[in-house]
C-alpha cells in the first residue's frame, strides 16, 4: 500500500474551524476513492473470470476441431 502525503500551507491550520473543515473534506474524498477502488477491484475480478471462461471455451473448441 502506498501512502500519499498532501502538503498544505500552515495558515490553513490557523483555526480549528478551517482544520475541521479540511478534515471533513479529506474524509469525504477518501470515502469516494475507497469506493472507486472497491469498484475497480470488483471489475478486475469480473474480467479475470471472463478471461478464464474465454480461454476454457477456446481450449474446448480447439480440442473438438482436432
Amino acid at each position: 500500500m502506498r501512502w500519499h502525503f498532501i502538503c498544505f500551507p500552515m495558515d490553513i491550520f490557523d483555526n480549528s474551524h478551517s482544520s475541521s473543515f479540511l478534515v471533513k473534506k479529506l474524509n469525504k474524498q477518501l470515502d469516494k476513492l475507497q469506493l472507486q477502488l472497491a469498484e475497480s477491484r470488483s471489475l478486475s475480478r469480473d474480467l479475470k473470470v471472463q478471461l478464464t471462461e474465454a480461454c476454457d471455451y477456446k481450449i474446448i473448441i480447439k480440442s473438438s476441431n482436432n
